[in-house]
Protein backbone atom coordinates (compact mmCIF):
# COMPACT_ATOMS: atom_id res chain seq x y z
CA UNK A 1 0.00 0.00 0.00
CA UNK A 2 1.38 3.39 -0.97
CA UNK A 3 1.83 5.71 1.99
CA UNK A 4 0.31 9.20 1.97
CA UNK A 5 2.44 12.11 0.85
CA UNK A 6 5.07 13.22 3.38
CA UNK A 7 6.16 16.44 1.69
CA UNK A 8 6.80 19.12 4.31
CA UNK A 9 5.15 22.44 3.47
CA UNK A 10 5.37 25.81 5.18
CA UNK A 11 2.28 28.00 4.76
CA UNK A 12 2.62 31.75 5.40
CA UNK A 13 -0.03 34.27 4.40
CA UNK A 14 -1.81 31.70 2.26
CA UNK A 15 1.35 30.93 0.28
CA UNK A 16 2.87 27.45 0.32
CA UNK A 17 6.62 26.96 0.38
CA UNK A 18 8.58 23.74 -0.05
CA UNK A 19 11.73 22.33 -1.63
CA UNK A 20 13.66 22.32 1.64
CA UNK A 21 17.26 21.14 1.90
CA UNK A 22 16.92 20.06 5.53
CA UNK A 23 14.00 19.96 7.93
CA UNK A 24 13.31 19.20 11.58
CA UNK A 25 9.93 19.28 13.32
CA UNK A 26 9.63 18.26 16.98
CA UNK A 27 6.63 17.50 19.18
CA UNK A 28 6.38 15.98 22.64
CA UNK A 29 3.78 15.25 25.29
CA UNK A 30 5.80 17.22 27.86
CA UNK A 31 6.71 20.04 25.47
CA UNK A 32 5.25 23.47 25.99
CA UNK A 33 5.40 24.28 22.27
CA UNK A 34 6.17 22.29 19.14
CA UNK A 35 9.00 23.75 17.10
CA UNK A 36 10.63 23.53 13.69
CA UNK A 37 13.64 24.63 11.72
CA UNK A 38 14.01 24.28 7.97
CA UNK A 39 16.70 25.36 5.56
CA UNK A 40 16.60 26.12 1.85
CA UNK A 41 18.12 28.12 -0.94
CA UNK A 42 16.62 31.59 -1.19
CA UNK A 43 14.77 30.67 -4.34
CA UNK A 44 11.95 28.21 -4.12
CA UNK A 45 12.08 25.73 -7.02
CA UNK A 46 9.73 26.90 -9.79
CA UNK A 47 9.67 30.52 -8.66
CA UNK A 48 11.47 33.32 -10.43
CA UNK A 49 11.54 35.72 -7.49
CA UNK A 50 13.10 35.18 -4.11
CA UNK A 51 10.44 34.52 -1.51
CA UNK A 52 10.31 36.75 1.53
CA UNK A 53 8.98 35.44 4.86
CA UNK A 54 9.01 37.96 7.72
CA UNK A 55 9.88 36.98 11.26
CA UNK A 56 6.82 37.02 13.52
CA UNK A 57 4.53 35.87 10.71
CA UNK A 58 1.74 33.40 11.48
CA UNK A 59 2.54 30.05 9.89
CA UNK A 60 1.52 26.42 9.55
CA UNK A 61 3.63 23.32 9.00
CA UNK A 62 2.07 20.44 7.07
CA UNK A 63 3.35 16.94 6.36
CA UNK A 64 1.34 15.91 3.34
CA UNK A 65 -2.27 16.49 4.38
CA UNK A 66 -1.48 16.34 8.10
CA UNK A 67 -1.07 19.65 9.88
CA UNK A 68 1.59 19.36 12.60
CA UNK A 69 2.18 22.96 13.77
CA UNK A 70 0.18 26.19 13.91
CA UNK A 71 2.36 28.98 15.16
CA UNK A 72 4.77 31.75 14.35
CA UNK A 73 8.05 32.25 12.51
CA UNK A 74 10.60 33.20 15.19
CA UNK A 75 13.90 33.39 13.34
CA UNK A 76 15.12 34.05 9.80
CA UNK A 77 18.81 33.47 9.13
CA UNK A 78 20.54 34.03 5.79
CA UNK A 79 24.00 33.19 4.47
CA UNK A 80 25.44 34.41 1.20
CA UNK A 81 28.67 34.08 -0.69
CA UNK A 82 29.71 34.89 -4.25
CA UNK A 83 27.64 32.11 -5.81
CA UNK A 84 25.03 30.86 -3.33
CA UNK A 85 22.44 32.11 -0.89
CA UNK A 86 20.76 30.02 1.78
CA UNK A 87 18.12 30.63 4.39
CA UNK A 88 17.12 29.01 7.68
CA UNK A 89 13.63 29.47 9.13
CA UNK A 90 12.71 28.52 12.70
CA UNK A 91 9.46 28.82 14.61
CA UNK A 92 7.21 27.47 17.33
CA UNK A 93 3.62 26.67 18.14
CA UNK A 94 1.27 29.50 19.15
CA UNK A 95 1.71 28.33 22.74
CA UNK A 96 5.21 29.84 22.65
CA UNK A 97 3.62 33.08 23.88
CA UNK A 98 2.54 31.29 27.05
CA UNK A 99 6.11 30.04 27.49
CA UNK A 100 7.67 33.48 27.04
CA UNK A 101 5.15 35.83 28.63
CA UNK A 102 3.89 36.67 32.10
CA UNK A 103 0.22 36.75 33.10
CA UNK A 104 -1.74 39.99 33.38
CA UNK A 105 -0.68 41.56 36.68
CA UNK A 106 -4.34 41.98 37.57
CA UNK A 107 -5.06 38.26 37.15
CA UNK A 108 -3.10 36.58 39.94
CA UNK A 109 -5.64 34.91 42.25
CA UNK A 110 -7.64 31.85 41.13
CA UNK A 111 -8.92 30.23 44.31
CA UNK A 112 -12.03 28.10 43.81
CA UNK A 113 -11.58 27.77 40.03
CA UNK A 114 -10.79 24.65 38.03
CA UNK A 115 -7.59 24.52 36.01
CA UNK A 116 -9.33 24.63 32.61
CA UNK A 117 -11.03 27.91 33.56
CA UNK A 118 -7.75 29.31 34.87
CA UNK A 119 -5.88 28.32 31.71
CA UNK A 120 -8.56 29.87 29.47
CA UNK A 121 -8.41 33.19 31.34
CA UNK A 122 -4.63 33.29 31.03
CA UNK A 123 -4.52 32.23 27.36
CA UNK A 124 -7.42 34.35 26.10
CA UNK A 125 -5.45 37.61 25.61
CA UNK A 126 -3.09 35.72 23.28
CA UNK A 127 -5.87 34.23 21.16
CA UNK A 128 -4.92 30.72 22.27
CA UNK A 129 -7.69 28.17 22.81
CA UNK A 130 -7.56 25.62 25.64
CA UNK A 131 -8.67 22.01 25.18
CA UNK A 132 -9.47 20.11 28.38
CA UNK A 133 -9.56 16.40 27.56
CA UNK A 134 -10.13 15.54 31.21
CA UNK A 135 -11.99 17.22 34.06
CA UNK A 136 -10.54 18.19 37.41
CA UNK A 137 -12.02 19.67 40.59
CA UNK A 138 -11.63 23.31 41.56
CA UNK A 139 -8.42 24.30 43.28
CA UNK A 140 -9.00 25.61 46.81
CA UNK A 141 -5.87 27.76 46.61
CA UNK A 142 -4.22 28.97 43.40
CA UNK A 143 -2.14 32.06 42.72
CA UNK A 144 0.60 33.21 40.38
CA UNK A 145 4.13 33.45 41.72
CA UNK A 146 6.12 36.63 41.17
CA UNK A 147 7.96 36.50 37.85
CA UNK A 148 6.31 33.23 36.81
CA UNK A 149 5.43 32.76 33.13
CA UNK A 150 1.97 31.62 32.13
CA UNK A 151 3.25 28.19 31.10
CA UNK A 152 5.05 27.67 34.43
CA UNK A 153 1.94 28.69 36.32
CA UNK A 154 -0.41 26.38 34.41
CA UNK A 155 2.05 23.48 34.51
CA UNK A 156 2.52 23.90 38.28
CA UNK A 157 -1.23 23.91 38.91
CA UNK A 158 -1.72 20.97 36.54
CA UNK A 159 0.92 18.98 38.41
CA UNK A 160 -1.10 19.44 41.61
CA UNK A 161 -4.05 17.82 39.85
CA UNK A 162 -1.98 15.13 38.16
CA UNK A 163 -2.47 16.43 34.62
CA UNK A 164 -0.18 16.75 31.62
CA UNK A 165 -0.03 20.06 29.76
CA UNK A 166 1.04 20.16 26.12
CA UNK A 167 0.02 21.67 22.76
CA UNK A 168 -1.52 20.30 19.57
CA UNK A 169 -1.28 20.82 15.81
CA UNK A 170 -3.73 23.74 15.98
CA UNK A 171 -1.55 25.64 18.43
CA UNK A 172 -3.95 25.07 21.32
CA UNK A 173 -3.04 24.41 24.94
CA UNK A 174 -4.09 20.88 25.90
CA UNK A 175 -4.81 19.51 29.38
CA UNK A 176 -4.66 15.73 29.25
CA UNK A 177 -3.37 12.49 30.72
CA UNK A 178 -1.48 9.51 29.34
CA UNK A 179 -3.01 8.37 26.06
CA UNK A 180 -4.70 5.02 25.61
CA UNK A 181 -4.33 4.73 21.81
CA UNK A 182 -1.92 2.10 20.56
CA UNK A 183 0.39 2.53 17.60
CA UNK A 184 -0.36 0.46 14.51
CA UNK A 185 3.24 -0.80 14.41
CA UNK A 186 5.66 -2.28 16.90
CA UNK A 187 9.31 -1.38 17.32
CA UNK A 188 11.38 -4.53 17.13
CA UNK A 189 15.14 -4.73 16.88
CA UNK A 190 16.39 -5.81 14.44
CA UNK A 191 13.74 -5.15 11.77
CA UNK A 192 13.29 -3.46 8.43
CA UNK A 193 12.89 0.28 8.66
CA UNK A 194 14.62 0.56 12.03
CA UNK A 195 17.92 2.32 11.40
CA UNK A 196 19.16 2.63 14.98
CA UNK A 197 18.08 1.96 18.54
CA UNK A 198 19.61 3.00 21.83
CA UNK A 199 18.63 2.28 25.42
CA UNK A 200 19.52 3.95 28.69
CA UNK A 201 18.94 2.84 32.28
CA UNK A 202 19.53 5.36 35.05
CA UNK A 203 19.00 4.54 38.72
CA UNK A 204 20.21 7.91 40.02
CA UNK A 205 16.65 9.31 40.24
CA UNK A 206 15.21 6.39 42.17
CA UNK A 207 14.94 6.39 45.96
CA UNK A 208 14.13 3.76 48.56
CA UNK A 209 11.52 5.90 50.31
CA UNK A 210 9.57 8.97 49.24
CA UNK A 211 8.25 11.26 51.98
CA UNK A 212 5.80 13.99 51.07
CA UNK A 213 5.13 16.84 53.48
CA UNK A 214 2.06 18.97 52.93
CA UNK A 215 0.00 21.55 54.75
CA UNK A 216 -3.50 20.37 55.49
CA UNK A 217 -4.97 23.85 55.39
CA UNK A 218 -6.89 23.29 58.63
CA UNK A 219 -6.41 23.89 62.33
CA UNK A 220 -4.44 21.45 64.41
CA UNK A 221 -6.83 18.89 65.83
CA UNK A 222 -7.46 19.70 69.48
CA UNK A 223 -5.60 23.00 69.44
CA UNK A 224 -7.64 25.81 70.96
CA UNK A 225 -11.14 26.64 69.78
CA UNK A 226 -12.81 29.03 67.43
CA UNK A 227 -12.69 31.61 70.17
CA UNK A 228 -9.03 31.06 70.94
CA UNK A 229 -7.04 33.90 69.39
CA UNK A 230 -4.14 31.55 68.63
CA UNK A 231 -6.22 28.70 67.20
CA UNK A 232 -6.23 30.11 63.66
CA UNK A 233 -2.45 30.46 63.62
CA UNK A 234 -1.74 26.75 63.94
CA UNK A 235 -2.10 24.84 60.69
CA UNK A 236 -2.03 21.06 60.51
CA UNK A 237 0.74 19.36 58.57
CA UNK A 238 0.50 15.89 57.05
CA UNK A 239 3.07 13.46 55.77
CA UNK A 240 2.77 10.67 53.23
CA UNK A 241 5.23 7.98 52.23
CA UNK A 242 5.83 5.31 49.64
CA UNK A 243 8.58 2.70 49.23
CA UNK A 244 10.30 1.62 46.02
CA UNK A 245 11.33 -1.91 46.96
CA UNK A 246 13.44 -2.15 43.83
CA UNK A 247 15.99 0.17 45.44
CA UNK A 248 17.97 -2.00 47.83
CA UNK A 249 20.13 0.63 49.54
CA UNK A 250 18.99 3.42 51.86
CA UNK A 251 18.05 6.45 49.71
CA UNK A 252 15.27 8.59 51.25
CA UNK A 253 13.77 11.60 49.45
CA UNK A 254 11.60 14.33 51.01
CA UNK A 255 9.25 16.36 48.81
CA UNK A 256 7.28 19.46 49.76
CA UNK A 257 3.82 19.30 48.19
CA UNK A 258 2.80 22.24 46.00
CA UNK A 259 -0.52 22.67 47.79
CA UNK A 260 -2.65 21.60 50.71
CA UNK A 261 -3.36 17.88 51.10
CA UNK A 262 -4.79 15.21 53.34
CA UNK A 263 -2.88 12.12 54.48
CA UNK A 264 -4.37 10.08 51.64
CA UNK A 265 -3.35 12.73 49.10
CA UNK A 266 0.18 12.91 50.47
CA UNK A 267 0.48 9.12 50.21
CA UNK A 268 -0.71 9.21 46.60
CA UNK A 269 1.73 11.99 45.74
CA UNK A 270 4.59 9.94 47.24
CA UNK A 271 3.44 6.92 45.24
CA UNK A 272 3.30 8.93 42.04
CA UNK A 273 6.78 10.34 42.65
CA UNK A 274 8.14 6.79 43.05
CA UNK A 275 6.43 5.47 39.93
CA UNK A 276 7.26 8.56 37.88
CA UNK A 277 10.97 8.32 38.76
CA UNK A 278 10.85 4.62 38.00
CA UNK A 279 9.50 5.45 34.56
CA UNK A 280 12.20 8.08 34.05
CA UNK A 281 14.85 5.43 34.73
CA UNK A 282 14.40 3.81 31.30
CA UNK A 283 14.76 5.47 27.90
CA UNK A 284 14.61 3.97 24.43
CA UNK A 285 15.62 6.06 21.42
CA UNK A 286 14.54 4.61 18.08
CA UNK A 287 15.39 6.02 14.64
CA UNK A 288 13.14 4.82 11.84
CA UNK A 289 13.04 5.36 8.08
CA UNK A 290 10.06 7.51 7.13
CA UNK A 291 7.69 9.63 9.21
CA UNK A 292 4.67 7.35 8.95
CA UNK A 293 3.57 4.00 10.27
CA UNK A 294 2.65 1.20 7.87
CA UNK A 295 -1.00 2.35 8.13
CA UNK A 296 -0.06 5.78 6.77
CA UNK A 297 -0.57 7.55 10.11
CA UNK A 298 2.21 9.77 11.42
CA UNK A 299 4.15 8.70 14.48
CA UNK A 300 2.89 11.10 17.17
CA UNK A 301 3.47 11.69 20.90
CA UNK A 302 1.42 9.87 23.54
CA UNK A 303 0.97 6.66 21.52
CA UNK A 304 1.60 3.35 23.28
CA UNK A 305 4.01 1.12 21.36
CA UNK A 306 5.15 -2.49 21.90
CA UNK A 307 8.97 -2.37 22.02
CA UNK A 308 11.11 -5.49 21.76
CA UNK A 309 14.90 -5.19 22.08
CA UNK A 310 16.25 -8.64 23.05
CA UNK A 311 19.85 -7.44 23.29
CA UNK A 312 18.80 -4.99 26.03
CA UNK A 313 16.31 -7.37 27.68
CA UNK A 314 13.37 -5.10 26.85
CA UNK A 315 9.95 -6.43 25.91
CA UNK A 316 7.42 -3.86 27.08
CA UNK A 317 4.68 -1.46 26.04
CA UNK A 318 6.21 2.00 26.10
CA UNK A 319 4.81 5.47 25.46
CA UNK A 320 6.12 7.96 22.89
CA UNK A 321 7.34 11.02 24.79
CA UNK A 322 8.93 12.88 21.86
CA UNK A 323 8.86 12.73 18.06
CA UNK A 324 11.34 14.42 15.73
CA UNK A 325 10.66 14.44 11.98
CA UNK A 326 13.94 15.02 10.15
CA UNK A 327 14.98 15.19 6.52
CA UNK A 328 18.50 15.64 5.20
CA UNK A 329 21.23 13.68 3.49
CA UNK A 330 19.85 10.42 4.95
CA UNK A 331 16.35 11.11 3.64
CA UNK A 332 13.27 11.15 5.84
CA UNK A 333 13.87 9.72 9.31
CA UNK A 334 11.72 9.73 12.43
CA UNK A 335 13.36 9.84 15.85
CA UNK A 336 11.22 8.50 18.70
CA UNK A 337 11.90 8.81 22.40
CA UNK A 338 10.03 6.09 24.29
CA UNK A 339 9.53 5.74 28.05
CA UNK A 340 7.57 3.53 30.44
CA UNK A 341 4.01 4.90 30.83
CA UNK A 342 4.78 5.78 34.46
CA UNK A 343 7.03 8.57 33.22
CA UNK A 344 4.00 10.26 31.61
CA UNK A 345 1.38 9.35 34.20
CA UNK A 346 0.77 12.14 36.66
CA UNK A 347 -2.19 10.24 38.07
CA UNK A 348 -1.07 7.60 40.61
CA UNK A 349 -2.08 4.04 39.65
CA UNK A 350 -4.69 2.27 41.73
CA UNK A 351 -2.52 0.43 44.24
CA UNK A 352 -2.25 0.37 48.03
CA UNK A 353 0.14 3.01 49.33
CA UNK A 354 3.34 1.50 50.66
CA UNK A 355 2.86 -1.74 48.74
CA UNK A 356 6.17 -1.34 46.97
CA UNK A 357 6.15 0.89 43.92
CA UNK A 358 7.53 -0.13 40.59
CA UNK A 359 7.54 -3.92 40.78
CA UNK A 360 6.22 -4.00 37.22
CA UNK A 361 9.41 -2.46 35.85
CA UNK A 362 12.07 -3.72 38.25
CA UNK A 363 12.96 -6.74 36.12
CA UNK A 364 13.11 -4.64 32.96
CA UNK A 365 15.24 -1.95 34.60
CA UNK A 366 17.62 -4.48 36.09
CA UNK A 367 17.97 -6.20 32.73
CA UNK A 368 16.80 -9.53 34.09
Amino acid sequence: MALPDSTLTLVVGGKRFGGWLETRVSAGVKRAARDFDISCTQRWPGQDARFDIPEGATCEIWIGRDKVITGYVDVIETDRDATTASCKIAGRSKTCDLVDCSPDHEIVEFAGQDIASIARKLAAPFGIAVVAKVSAPALPVAAAHHGETIWKLVERLARQQQLLVTDDAEGRLVLTRLGTESADDSIVHPSDGLKKIGTKRDSSKRFSEYRVKAQAGARWSGVGSDTDEHAGEALAHVEGSYFDRGVTRYRPKTILAEGAAKKEGADKRAEWEARHNLGEALRVAATRTGWRQSSGKLWVPNLLVPVVVPSANIDARLAIAEVHYRKGAEGEICELELVPPEALTPEPPEAPAGAGGGTRWNDVLKGE
